[in-house]
């Protein structure tokens, strides 16, 4: 029992976090209270201005429109009523508690000697700072009722309450501190004064010279990376050190430490940190992300087979012009292969890596797996998503096509290989492609009618595993109809993927973005798209009739059912017109990987 009321206190104190201003000014952010040792963190820069851009971005405006505001008030609604059930013990009703952030929340794990690494958690409340003390007196209450003691310490200013559980009962030490308007929770009392420390610009704490996280070379080496280009500055931002996780870990660990002297070897160490940022609402984005892996120089091991290339990112003539989302990325497969076999090698021994190749795979597969297969491919491969209809749970299908220089020797070779499977692949042509295919989950199977199961059942779609040689790429596909609809489209430009408007715009951003520098993937996505295929399944008969049946004893079905009945959903075109197409892009230089992304902005 005591440990389910020490969760309730953490999970009550952590409800204060759900949305983040100028009242952080008042302190150091966040990067100025963490040491440079910090290893993982996530911070919301101002709760109220991430607010109000939310209310900017689509689903925002999208909720307030008039045509969905009743659905969407219905919804929150019965969100609310539930909430009321546990009022009294939580002590605020649901709106209170999500006004009470008003300024930055962070949550970090440090580093703490002689133990594993200790969270912290900071939001400032603000003028609700006793929205949240009455949070906080309540969860007391119900630790105060289990007998669970608490001692209390001034540390300058601010005053630190210190809860203990019996021994074995959750975590030794639940710490909370306030201090102008600003909550902090740590299970680490080290950890809680040492931001209280830095708060006042102590030089010195716990007895070494205190350097903020804003001074790490890795923290700002990606923060520089995922500023942007303009002087706004992000909503959110994330930074992790996982090799530095893993050794802060093995100081308690003996079997950590063990395999910590392994990632020299594999080249895992290399890996600096990883981190990033999200603008919402900036300039013609409706947001803009970016993600940073740092990485150490020279490559080795594993880090060095990541192998990303650049090259041509023209969508391939049989991507049909109706995807959901496309994708197209270089890899240079024989460096991979090559760094692979070194680790392999380096560990079972001298040609280990081809002996395996051969035995597990081309003997398998009849087929030299090394000098037809990844000797022949360019290194480009391609990724679309499509819809086949009629709608159903599964009708997302994807088409992977892997670009090859000799495409008569990949008709060659897939022959050769599906000559060895003839029992479960049939053959077929198609647009004069011939291609293997076989069905899995097929829905001719005997299925109870009468049963929620049986229904569901029939709402699936047969999946299809097909392959076969299109122009120079070798494809893969779950459904057959997917891929004669894709040769379908090379014999018609108008309905490829190349010449849509939307692709051609969110490819000039691309290119704006990368600022003359060839990226190495690039990713297409259609929100409207994928919005429609949600829209249509929540509407197909299949799917009301199961909402209905599963809502009998189901309290979440039974909200979004009788929600729909009392608020049938409005036109697509509502949803639609708030919905805009988004990219992004990878890139490969001397300090790591970054992807960036965007979705524009619908005016």
């Amino acid at each position: 029992m005591v440990g389910k009321k020490w969760f309730s206190l953490i999970t009550l104190l952590a409800g204060l976090c759900c949305h983040e201003t100028g009242w952080a000014q008042a302190r150091p952010t966040a990067p100025y209270l963490l040491p440079d040792t910090t290893l993982a963190y996530f911070r919301m820069s101002d709760s109220r201005e991430f607010l109000a851009k939310m209310n900017e971005a689509a689903i925002g405006r999208m909720i307030k429109d008039e045509q969905v505001k009743p659905l969407a008030d219905k919804l929150y609604g019965s969100m609310a009523q539930a909430f009321s059930q546990i009022q009294d013990q939580v002590g605020l009703p649901l709106e209170q508690i999500l006004s009470i952030p008003q300024g930055e929340a962070f949550l970090a794990v440090v580093p703490v000697e002689d133990s594993l690494p200790q969270p912290f958690f900071l939001i400032d409340t603000g003028n609700q700072i006793v929205r949240a003390q009455t949070l906080i007196a309540r969860a007391e209450a119900l630790l105060e009722q289990q007998g669970v003691p608490k001692t209390t310490e001034v540390d300058g200013d601010a005053k630190i309450d210190i809860y203990t559980p019996p021994a074995g009962d959750g975590p030794r030490n639940l710490v909370l501190f306030q201090k102008q308007g600003t909550i902090g929770i740590s299970t680490s009392v080290t950890v809680a004064k040492g931001v209280l420390a830095a708060w006042r610009g102590d030089a010195t704490i716990n007895g070494k010279p205190f350097v903020p996280l804003a001074e790490s070379r890795k923290f700002t080496s990606i923060m520089n990376r995922c500023a942007g280009t303009t002087d706004e500055r992000p909503q959110l931002t994330f930074f992790v050190d996982p090799i530095e996780i893993i050794r802060a870990i093995g100081r308690t660990n003996a079997a950590v430490r063990t395999a910590l002297a392994f990632l020299p070897v594999v080249g895992i160490d290399g890996i600096e940190g990883i981190g990033g940022s999200m603008f919402l609402i900036t300039g013609e984005y409706e947001n803009l992300t970016h993600l940073h892996v740092l990485l150490g120089s020279p490559r080795s091991g594993v880090v060095k087979a990541l192998a990303v290339a650049s090259g041509d990112a023209t969508p391939e003539p049989f991507i049909a012009n109706d995807v959901i989302n496309y994708m197209t990325i270089h890899w240079d497969f024989e460096a991979t292969l090559r760094e692979v076999g070194k680790l392999v090698n380096s560990f079972q021994g001298e040609g280990a890596f081809s002996n395996l190749l051969k035995s597990r795979v081309s003997e398998q597969l009849g087929i030299d797996f090394e000098a037809d297969i990844i000797q022949q491919l360019t290194g480009r491969v391609s990724y679309a998503g499509l819809v086949e209809k009629p709608i159903r749970f599964n009708s997302n299908t994807q088409i992977v096509a892997i670009q090859v220089k000799d495409p008569k020797a990949a008709s060659a070779s897939l022959d050769a290989v599906m000559g060895r499977f003839s029992d479960t692949f049939s053959r077929k042509a198609f647009g004069g492609v011939t291609y293997y295919s076989t069905t899995i989950n097929p829905n001719n199977t005997n299925l109870d009618l009468d049963s929620q199961q049986g229904r569901a059942q029939l709402s699936l779609r047969a999946q299809q595993i097909t392959l076969a040689v299109v122009s120079d790429y070798l494809v893969f596909t779950d459904s057959a109809r997917t891929l004669e609809h894709c040769i379908a489209a090379m014999s018609d430009e108008m309905k490829q993927l190349a010449n849509e408007l939307d692709f051609k715009l969110i490819a000039s951003k691309i290119r704006r973005q990368a600022g003359g520098v060839e990226p190495g993937m690039i990713s297409f996505g259609r929100p409207e798209e994928g919005m429609r295929f949600m829209y249509d399944l929540l509407l197909a008969n299949d799917t009301r009739s199961n909402l209905s049946s599963g809502a009998a004893n189901n309290e979440f079905l039974k909200t979004i059912d009788s929600a729909l009945q009392e608020h049938p959903l409005p036109p697509f075109s509502v949803l639609a017109k708030y919905l805009a197409p988004g990219g992004g892009m990878l890139t490969n230089d001397e300090s790591g990987f970054h992807f960036l992304s965007f979705t524009l902005k619908r005016k």
